[in-house]
């Protein structure tokens, strides 16, 4: 698909204003009008196997007082180190120049691209007739649905009520296992960005924005402007975690589940016969956490395999 800005989606879809700066007058119109609560919009949280190579983040909407047409939301993370969003890509690049002896690649080139994957199958806006994700950057996702695109099918509209699943955006990991092993913090949190998350009804109203009438030249009051904000009180956003269990069991060093007499054997390989590390990490092999790998780690082993002696610690 070509290339879409979402800030123009954004700007035609959500007709989000600026908030103008009016001081104290703007403060008290805003406590005139504020709405009762009308978006919960939540992410789930859950552990993540070390074997895994990334997560999908499920998210949900419950609209509580208007029906929802269209959304922007951004989504953040807060540990590049472990999990970044799957980035755009370019698979293909066309040339276009009507002046074939001035032509200036810069201004003519047209990048068709593969967009963050974004799972709507099965969910609640699986018949929406836009859903994009676009990575901004490693850790900031920007995710656009419009039920119903102009001279298009109409597509019926989210009714009031959930919370319903409306999509799944995926997590790539790149943490390596030797990485996770060495950190005692092993969570990403996974926040919604409301300074850039908005929703819209079927007829392109911004859900939560009011209108109000200011003085420009008080206190006659001559010249009056309509300022535009955001009643944030009637959002609520749940953020969602990504955890991960132990990164390595110490002296499962095949990986397989369980410390038993193959274990022993790798290890007796590795150390003295130049076989492969420990496949999970290079410190799994230190059972005795001594900070090196070597005969006495095996010994250790055999002791607890064989004859009841401790069990590797988590050092």
């Amino acid at each position: 698909m070509k290339m879409l800005g979402l800030a123009s989606i954004a700007a035609v879809l959500l007709g989000m204003a600026a908030l103008a700066d009016s001081g104290d007058r703007t403060a008290s119109a805003a406590q005139g009008s504020a709405s009762s609560l009308q978006i919960i919009l939540s992410l789930d949280s859950a552990d993540v196997a070390v074997s895994e190579p990334g997560t999908f983040v499920s998210v949900y909407l419950t609209n509580i007082t208007q029906q929802v047409g269209g959304f922007e939301v951004s989504l953040l993370l807060d540990r590049p180190d472990l999990f970044k969003f799957s980035s755009d890509s370019v698979i293909e690049t066309t040339i276009v120049c009507e002046d074939q002896i001035d032509c200036d690649p810069a201004d003519t080139t047209i990048d068709t691209v593969a967009t963050s994957p974004v799972d709507t199958v099965g969910m609640a806006i699986a018949g929406w007739e836009f859903v994009q994700a676009r990575a901004l950057s490693s850790i900031n996702l920007k995710l656009a649905a419009i039920a119903n695109e102009p001279s298009a099918p109409v597509t019926p509209p989210l009714e009031t009520g959930g919370p319903r699943l409306l999509c799944r955006v995926y997590l790539d990991k790149i943490a390596s296992p030797s990485l996770l092993d060495t950190l005692t913090d092993r969570t990403t949190r996974i926040f919604i960005d409301a300074t850039s998350t908005s929703f819209s009804t079927p007829s392109g109203t911004t859900i939560g924005r009011h209108d109000s009438i200011v003085c420009l030249n008080p206190p006659s009051c001559t010249q009056k402007d309509t300022i535009h904000y955001t009643d944030t009180s009637a959002f609520i956003y749940v953020n969602g975690v990504r955890v991960f269990g132990d990164a390595c069991t110490r002296g499962d060093v095949n990986v397989s589940g369980a410390i038993n007499s193959a274990d022993i054997i790798y290890m007796v390989n590795s150390v003295f016969k130049r076989g492969a590390p420990p496949v999970c990490s290079p410190t799994a092999g230190d059972v005795n956490c001594n900070g090196v790998t070597n005969s006495a780690d095996i010994i250790f082993l055999v002791n607890y395999v064989f004859k009841g002696g401790p069990a590797p610690g988590s050092c």
